[in-house]
C-alpha cells in the first residue's frame, strides 16, 4: 500500500499525469477464470487509487491474465509472484520554454539559441 500511496501522491501533484496498469494472474485456474481474476485485480487497484484521492479518469488498466508471467509455470501451478498489477506513470510533456523564459538568439556570441529570463515589465 505504501507504493500505491506514493504513486497517488505523485499523480495528484502532477497535473496531466496518468497511471496505466497491467493486471496479471497466475496459471492456477483456467484461462477465463484468470482473465476475470486479473480484471478484478486491476479494478481493486483503481478503487484503492480512488480512495487515495486520484481522479477516476487518471487510471486505466488492461487485464492480461496469465499471458505475461513473471515466473514461468505450468497450467495448474499457483505462483503468488504472477498475481500482480504493474503500474506505469505517464508524465505530461514539459512546457518549453518554461514560464518566465523566452528564446533569444545571440548573433554576436553564438549561433545557438539561448534560454534567457524574461524581464518583468
Amino acid at each position: 500500500m505504501q507504493t500505491l500511496r506514493g504513486v497517488a501522491d505523485l499523480i495528484k501533484a502532477t497535473p496531466g499525469s496518468r497511471v496505466y496498469g497491467r493486471a496479471h494472474a497466475d496459471r492456477a485456474g483456467d484461462e477465463a477464470a484468470n482473465f476475470f481474476l486479473s480484471r478484478r485485480r486491476g479494478e481493486a487497484v483503481g478503487q484503492a487509487l480512488l480512495a487515495l484521492g486520484v481522479a477516476a479518469d487518471r487510471y486505466s488498466f488492461w487485464p492480461v491474465a496469465e499471458y505475461t508471467l513473471l515466473v514461468p509455470t505450468r497450467r495448474g501451478v499457483a505462483e503468488p509472484q504472477n498475481r500482480r498489477v504493474a503500474l506505469r506513470v505517464s508524465m505530461p510533456e514539459p512546457k518549453w520554454p518554461p514560464d518566465g523564459y523566452r528564446y533569444e538568439e545571440l548573433r554576436c556570441v553564438t549561433t545557438r539559441p539561448q534560454l534567457v529570463p524574461v524581464k518583468a515589465p
